[in-house]
């Protein structure tokens, strides 16, 4: 399994319809095959800020539904348009959790 960190700063004052707009997203991505979990975290310090932490199966499982979804809609995520800047994303594997 492998987590995907998404770092998103919007335009300011839009959090109200970002955080709207992300749900349908959120639907999109938890159907897709691979997914396990989608979490939208709001930065304390930085309004505007957002994190996204998607669980995948793999690296793999990511890629092809970013083609599938580029395939269907041919169009931007419905979110983009509430971007400052283009989102940084990277994938992580876990390499110690301690329960606690």
């Amino acid at each position: 399994m492998v987590l995907e960190v998404a770092t998103i700063n919007i335009k300011p004052g839009t959090q109200r319809e970002f955080e709207e707009a992300f749900v349908d997203v959120a639907d999109l991505l938890v159907a897709a095959d691979g997914c396990y979990d989608v979490q939208l975290q709001r930065c304390t310090e930085v309004v505007d800020r957002y994190a996204v932490l998607i669980h995948w199966e793999s690296v793999e499982h990511h890629n092809r539904f970013r083609e599938k979804e580029g395939r269907i809609s041919g169009a931007p995520s419905p979110i983009s348009a509430f971007y400052s800047e283009p989102a940084v994303g990277h994938h992580f594997e876990l390499v110690l959790n301690t329960p606690g």
